[in-house]
């Protein structure tokens, strides 16, 4: 089985990452590189994929759906969510970095993020789960993300993201984020924030980690003064 210390080489080495790879979608959830994303797996069809990547190499990429669910039997998180969905054509790979089986037999997983990818096409299989032939060549420096005058950007990021949570009264100690290298911050945060799934979509694809900082902050700014980010339209 995988893991963050014993691939520490192969996560690093990119060229190693696998093009076939199993999809598992899910809306309003994206994953960044070096983020961590805890996931409750617990459909049959999610259950086979996790086996399926355990056994491998221990990789999965996340992608959300391009249908915005809002009929609660037609929900990712209850397990009701049509198979075939269309999918955008940007996601993230992720290595399962630990892992669990609790009493009522679902995994509990967390997933690593290692880079993002695009979408070539899908693959059929008699797998119950989807697989797809991905391109990581357009994103070789996740991983390694660079800021432009870090400092003062992180010092306004933190400042609005304060604010931010304050105002939606979301607990989050920003302290256990002190020391950190700044990607894994800014791509935690963007992970971590409850922007709706156009917005993380952004997020995802925007292609440096300075763009991604500044379009947090216009989000943030945005959402603080009461305007509706959701329109595209207010955050290009």
């Amino acid at each position: 089985m995988p893991d963050v210390n014993s691939q520490a080489c192969y996560i690093r080495n990119m060229d190693k990452l696998p093009n076939l790879i199993p999809i598992f979608p899910l809306t309003g959830v994206i994953l960044l590189p070096k983020g961590f994303l805890p996931l409750n797996i617990f459909e049959t069809r999610y259950l086979d994929m996790v086996e399926h990547a355990k056994n491998t190499n221990g990789i999965i990429g996340m992608v959300q759906s391009t249908e915005q669910q809002f009929d609660p039997m037609q929900s990712d998180l209850t397990g009701t969510a049509k198979e075939g969905r269309p999918l955008y054509n940007i996601g993230c790979a992720g290595l399962i970095s630990d892992y669990e089986i609790n009493k009522e037999g679902h995994y509990i997983i967390i997933l690593t993020g290692l880079r993002r990818f695009h979408i070539i096409n899908e693959i059929q299989s008699e797998r119950s789960f989807r697989t797809f032939n991905v391109s990581y060549e357009n994103y070789n420096k996740d991983g390694d993300g660079i800021l432009i005058n870090e400092k003062p950007l992180i010092d306004g990021f933190t400042k609005i993201l304060k604010n931010y949570l304050t105002k939606l009264e979301i607990d989050v100690n920003l302290l256990d984020f002190e020391g950190i290298n700044p990607e894994e911050y800014i791509n935690a945060m963007a992970m971590i924030c409850p922007f709706d799934a156009g917005e993380k979509q952004m997020l995802l694809e925007i292609p440096t980690l300075t763009e991604r900082v500044n379009l947090m902050i216009k989000i943030m700014e945005l959402n603080i003064s009461g305007q509706n980010t959701s329109l595209q339209n207010n955050i290009h």
